[in-house]
């Protein structure tokens, strides 16, 4: 089955279920407001190829009054993960806001579609976003096999190495042997020793012994013989072939061998031989049925069978039985436990030169990965992965009375659809839309996610925690279902009245009180939390409405510059320290700029420093501020006059 093309060949699946839950008499759910807001919910790549690494963004903000835990991941494709991003776990104030960057680099010239999953703990429940890219391979080459997988790949990559092609034949002058002698695998010109002092010199894959020699007796009779004894080895046995053209001098799976460890592989299976009967120098080893190479060849041995089977299997020629389903399997592991090197790029270039055609396993041994097997007929793999975006599903503190509605993800990041069945509720009141604990099965396209929205009970008496567990069965066709139970949790209580309000003004400490426009005036609960905010007037004024009335802690978010200070201030400071001229009022804490307690010549010399521009900072920090404690009411209270100084302008001279 080919891997559809984007833009849209698998719809973006949201299924919501639960919007209501007017059967518990009461009404009707708060909106589905989440916690957080984000900036966009698809990021779409567009074309990049495997040796980019692009990225994009979007932007998360805490729409909330209280502070919020993130964490984000990216879900895998085809086993492996495309997209990433470091920006896995990050707080959030209130109001603030995070550029989360994800990356992508396709392992695959085909459609990548998954998901960027943001759970937190606050309001709402985990976020989705939709994550596409087309992988592309730079290699332009195998243009033919973008976005194909099973038998279309298989053909298409057998169409693709069979055309062009030259066969160099077994004999005559420059053929594929005296190629490989004298080229390919010919130390002195293939770059891993030029500077050898004889023209030639080949190595035997199967023991790394190796031969040097001048022209002369550059021929296949001479290098047969003694004393070089080195002969050309075809990894697909010649008997399986017919030792016929184009097959006998396909460079791809030719290589040099010792005469006699050729002979004693013969035509022998490749794979593992944990008890040999026979060991060779370099480490390769048999016995009477199997022949293991030595470390150092079975990746070429595996990426050489492979190839040999997408090229010649069409080839009535051709015996497909040496390649049965135990060899495939066993070299398709050494193909990832021994990847291609640099010596294999520059043989897969050198072969290329001499007969037209690549080996596509040394330059993307991924393509296995979309094909069962390398014979005809092949069948897409396939890929079964199931993620649930949360364990828990937390509501946390609920107003009594109010049920709020919490999502949660079933995600796809398999290749084929996903049954979601026996979907349920059970215990704490925990529901659905339309009055049910249940609701109906679903499917989950690849690489696509289904929503589920559940409601806390809105008839949970107060101050008591209620537990429930979400129950869902997965199936892919052809498997048997899995069970997941995801646990529910809320808490109830009474909420506290609110409408009380706090109000004021900012303003300088000098004859002028100059109001502090743009200032802002937080008032934080006793946790710490921000329960309101106001920016301040023209007139330096401030208000902040809705709070529990109590106490609150005020927190002056001051965008205005620190300045005003000068050699005046220090001669001030130094007064009081020597009570010739006491300060009063809050430009005591301004004139105690190390936040000691007591004025003295510490805090004279700091302004000193900081005026002639040797020190940035004070101790105490840029502002003072007369009042940071304030108590709200119903109704309108007593306002609250805040006075404000720079740190060290005891003069009260900051121009405005």
């Amino acid at each position: 089955m080919p891997i559809p093309t984007p833009p849209h060949y698998l719809p973006r699946f949201f299924l919501l279920l639960g919007v209501a839950m007017v059967h518990l008499g009461l009404p009707a759910p708060l909106k589905a407001q989440n916690a957080l807001s984000l900036s966009q919910s698809v990021l779409a790549f567009g074309n990049r190829t495997e040796t980019s690494n692009d990225t994009l963004g979007l932007t998360v903000t805490n729409t909330d009054t209280a502070s919020i835990l993130c964490r984000a991941r990216c879900l895998p494709y085809y086993g492996h993960f495309p997209f990433t991003t470091n920006d896995t776990l990050f707080g959030l104030a209130p109001g603030q806001s995070k550029r989360v960057v994800v990356s992508f680099k396709p392992r695959h010239n085909t459609w990548n579609n998954t998901d960027l999953l943001l759970s937190h703990n606050g309001k709402g429940g985990t976020l989705r976003v939709d994550l596409t890219g087309q992988g592309v391979f730079s290699q332009a080459y195998y243009a033919s096999t973008q976005n194909l997988e099973g038998e279309s790949l298989r053909a298409a990559l057998a169409q693709r190495v069979s055309s062009p092609y030259t066969s160099l034949g077994y004999s005559g002058t420059n053929n594929g042997r005296l190629r490989m002698f004298g080229v390919i695998d010919n130390w002195k010109v293939n770059g891993r020793e030029p500077a050898h002092a004889n023209p030639y010199k080949n190595e035997c894959v199967y023991s790394g012994r190796t031969i040097s020699y001048t022209a002369t007796d550059f021929n296949t009779g001479t290098i047969n013989n003694a004393p070089y004894s080195m002969n050309t080895e075809h990894t697909w046995p010649q008997s399986f072939m017919g030792s016929a053209e184009p097959m006998q001098s396909d460079l791809h799976h030719l290589f040099i061998t010792d005469g006699g460890i050729n002979s004693a592989r013969g035509n022998k299976p490749f794979g593992w031989v944990p008890n040999p009967t026979l060991t060779y120098t370099g480490g390769s080893k048999a016995n009477s049925i199997w022949f293991e190479p030595r470390d150092a060849h079975k990746g070429p041995v595996a990426r050489a069978v492979l190839y040999f089977a997408l090229r010649h299997a069409a080839n009535s020629q051709v015996n497909l039985s040496f390649l049965d389903t135990a060899q495939q399997r066993m070299l398709r592991e050494w193909v990832n436990l021994y990847p291609s090197d640099s010596i294999a790029i520059r043989r897969n270039n050198d072969v290329q030169a001499a007969q037209s055609n690549r080996n596509p396993l040394v330059d993307y041994p991924q393509f296995l990965e979309r094909m069962t097997t390398v014979l005809p007929p092949s069948q897409s793999p396939t890929w079964r992965s199931v993620t649930l975006s949360d364990s828990v599903l937390n509501w946390g503190l609920v107003p009594v009375g109010t049920a709020l509605p919490r999502s949660c993800w079933v995600c796809n990041s398999g290749n084929v659809v996903l049954q979601v069945q026996s979907i349920q509720v059970s215990g704490g009141g925990f529901g659905f839309s339309g009055g049910g604990t249940t609701t109906s099965p679903l499917s989950v396209n690849a690489g696509e996610c289904a929503e589920l929205s559940l409601f806390n009970s809105s008839t949970q008496a107060a101050g008591t925690t209620a537990t429930g567990t979400l129950s869902l069965a997965t199936q892919y066709s052809g498997q048997s279902s899995t069970v997941h139970q995801i646990t529910l949790r809320s808490t109830t209580f009474n909420p506290p009245v609110v409408g009380g309000q706090l109000t004021g003004t900012l303003r300088y400490d000098n004859s002028s009180a100059s109001p502090l426009v743009g200032a802002t005036v937080r008032a934080l609960d006793s946790l710490g939390q921000n329960a309101g905010q106001s920016l301040c007037g023209s007139q330096g004024d401030w208000s902040i409405q809705g709070l529990v009335p109590g106490n609150y802690t005020l927190e002056i978010v001051n965008p205005l510059n620190w300045q005003g200070i000068n050699g005046t201030d220090a001669l001030l400071i130094n007064r009081h320290f020597a009570a010739l001229q006491p300060l009063t009022g809050l430009k005591v804490d301004a004139g105690d700029p190390n936040r000691s307690g007591s004025i003295n010549s510490t805090d004279a010399l700091q302004v000193t420093r900081r005026f002639a521009n040797l020190v940035s900072s004070f101790g105490r920090g840029d502002w003072v501020y007369s009042a940071l404690t304030a108590t709200a009411t119903i109704g309108v209270g007593q306002p609250l006059h805040i006075k404000a100084l720079c740190t060290g302008d005891v003069n009260a001279s900051r121009a405005f």
